[in-house]
């Protein structure tokens, strides 16, 4: 999980442009719907308040006109899908935000367009992810029904150590647990990472990482299988912070000495 920085755009002048850019049959519906999406622009701010939004009614010809926003190859659309990628860390801007694992293919709408069409084109509710995490979160709302994920421009990631990592051996093969800490149990933090199935993804990315470190030792010896594990870490904090999953996890492996452990 990592956090964006919001692009600095005015929400205002970018639906007045892409609606004035736009030619298709849509464009009497839009101009008719300018002032409520603009309205519901106002309630946004609830999001940032650590509030949630519910959705409203809009018509089926009201929907489609307000989802084909998002498709529409504006000059002003194409400049904000660009503003949010590039406000993107360099130090790792192929990485997903929602679950730090995969690589960024697709941009999520935080409230999601098939109950929010109105936010479509909204530039605070683009969110680059992969599509793993798109898939899974889909069209659920956040804060409805049990659900809820972090909006990463509003809810800024603890700066602390967020989860345990443990590290065990069954028929050799190593185990990996990851927990989230006590003090998160009751936050958005925990549902994200819940809902997102975040524990067995990076539990099965780990256990790959540590078959990699073995096939090294195996390979070239512990000593060099030792220094990799070093660079790794070093790499990893520099780009990511030492709470990111996989820094923390080569971290447990070095304090366990899992190199002379591992057969």
């Amino acid at each position: 999980m990592i956090n964006l920085r919001c692009p600095s755009r005015i929400e205002i002048d970018d639906i007045v442009l892409i609606i004035g850019e736009k030619y298709n049959p849509h464009k009497t519906t839009l101009l008719g719907l300018k002032t409520k999406i603009l309205e519901r622009y106002s309630k946004y701010i609830e999001l940032e308040l650590n509030g949630r939004i519910k959705p409203i009614k809009f018509s089926i010809n009201e929907k489609n006109a307000l989802a084909s926003l998002y498709s529409s190859r504006t000059k002003t659309a194409k400049l904000l899908f660009d503003e949010v990628i590039n406000v993107l860390n360099p130090n790792h801007s192929d990485c997903c935000l929602y679950c730090g694992i995969g690589e960024i293919d697709q941009i999520d709408h935080y409230l999601p367009q098939e109950h929010f069409p109105e936010f479509s084109i909204l530039h605070k509710n683009l969110i680059p992810i992969c599509g793993t995490c798109n898939e899974i979160k889909g069209s659920n709302i956040p804060g409805i029904n049990g659900k809820d994920y972090l909006h990463l421009i509003y809810d800024i990631l603890p700066i602390e150590n967020i989860f345990d990592c443990a590290i065990s051996f069954i028929d050799k093969v190593p185990s990996i647990s990851y927990t989230i800490l006590p003090k998160f149990k009751n936050s958005v933090l925990n549902t994200h990472f819940s809902e997102l199935r975040l524990k067995e993804r990076i539990e099965k990315k780990s256990v790959q990482y540590c078959l990699q470190i073995k096939a090294l030792k195996e390979q070239f010896g512990s000593p060099y299988a030792k220094e990799e594990l070093t660079r790794d870490f070093n790499k990893l904090s520099a780009f990511f912070g030492i709470y990111y999953w996989k820094t923390k996890l080569i971290s447990t492996m070095i304090n366990i000495d899992f190199v002379d452990n591992v057969n």
